[in-house]
């Protein structure tokens, strides 16, 4: 896709992998209804995370207070992995959890109200941010 492109040709020292063949501890499908529970339940909890603090009206403090909630969930979730073996169930979430991350990053660092994303510290327009959010995997957003 254009976006995979984009990303090689921005951080060619990106070491991205490519196949989940490089998972050591994949099992296709997991019949744990624990291990199920656990993916529902935390899938769900990201989901009303992102609704409550990434809405359509945001404010500084949402999105900080909805930072620390996925941190949260990002630590159980590495947590449980280091427990269990690694589902594809497992790699899904954690790839949730990642974009929930990098929107809420992003989020932080577009200081303006721009279309359907308001912000209630930031209610006008700014030039600054005509150009689409990069966020690099070194950085860290407060």
């Amino acid at each position: 896709t254009s976006a995979a492109k984009d990303i090689r040709i921005k951080l060619p020292g990106l070491n991205v992998v490519k196949s989940l063949q490089n998972y050591h501890k994949i099992i296709s499908n997991s019949s744990s209804s624990i291990h199920e529970y656990f993916i529902h339940d935390i899938s769900n909890k990201i989901r009303s995370c992102m609704s409550k603090f990434m809405g359509t009206i945001r404010s500084n403090n949402l999105l900080k207070q909805g930072k620390h909630r996925v941190n949260t969930l990002h630590q159980e979730i590495l947590k449980y992995c280091s427990e269990c073996d690694l589902t594809v169930g497992l790699i899904n979430l954690k790839n949730l959890t990642l974009v929930a991350e990098l929107m809420i990053d992003s989020a932080i660092l577009r200081r303006e109200s721009r279309g359907l994303h308001f912000n209630l510290d930031y209610k006008g327009k700014s030039e600054h941010f005509l150009n689409p959010t990069v966020l690099h995997p070194a950085s860290d957003v407060n």
